[in-house]
């Protein structure tokens, strides 16, 4: 069984597991601020392909984050291609009761085609349906700017994008749809400098749990 067939058997393992409640949306590979909903696991299975799903660019995660409380949260994030490896990774969120924006600084692998565990902070706003995420994050190559977009377009499905600037620049568009309360899927389309591996496709599956 190659790295990548084992790679989707972890994303079907998400899909057999209980009904419970969904995290709120997140965009491609730009960490997003909020109120966080305590003792809640989320597990999240990510593959990024260069030009094809075979290529050198592909990438696949496998995250795992439970919330503490509202505003602290602390996971790991395991890489299933180009070798097993595992990153620790954590947020600290800044959300005002009752205000339509919010902050957070933590660690995590920001961008699914990069394994870097690497600072960030974010801070989100929203205008009715349309939400709007702007930060920074710091790797060895310095610190580098990441913007996002989410519109509802229904309930359950929103169009999102992101944009992040590194060593290359890396823009991500596509659409998330959650159903059963509790799993979401997301698949977009990515535009990158050939120092990110070149044009590929984002896709992810999401599952919830409470405890």
């Amino acid at each position: 069984m190659t790295r990548l067939s084992l790679a989707w058997l972890a994303a079907a393992l998400l899909l057999s597991l209980s009904d419970l409640a969904l995290a709120a949306d997140s965009l491609f590979n730009v960490p997003v601020a909020g109120t966080l909903q305590p003792r809640r696991l989320t597990s999240y299975f990510a593959v990024g392909s260069g030009a094809g799903l075979d290529s050198e660019g592909t990438t696949a995660l496998l995250t795992a984050d439970y919330n503490v409380s509202r505003y602290l949260s602390a996971g790991i994030t395991t890489r299933l291609t180009d070798g097993f490896s595992a990153r620790p990774e954590g947020s600290v969120q800044f959300a005002p009761v009752g205000k339509p924006y919010a902050f957070a600084v933590g660690f995590a692998s920001v961008g699914v085609r990069s394994f870097r565990t690497q600072p960030y902070a974010i801070g989100s706003t929203r205008f009715g349906d349309l939400g709007a995420y702007a930060g920074v994050t710091h790797d060895s190559y310095g610190t580098h700017p990441m913007l996002g977009v989410d519109y509802l377009l229904s309930r359950g499905f929103s169009l999102q994008g992101d944009w992040i600037h590194d060593d290359g620049s890396f823009l991500t568009v596509g659409g998330r749809y959650q159903w059963l309360r509790d799993f979401a899927i997301a698949l977009g389309f990515s535009h990158a400098d050939q120092e990110r591996g070149g044009n590929g496709v984002f896709a992810s599956l999401q599952k919830d749990f409470r405890f």
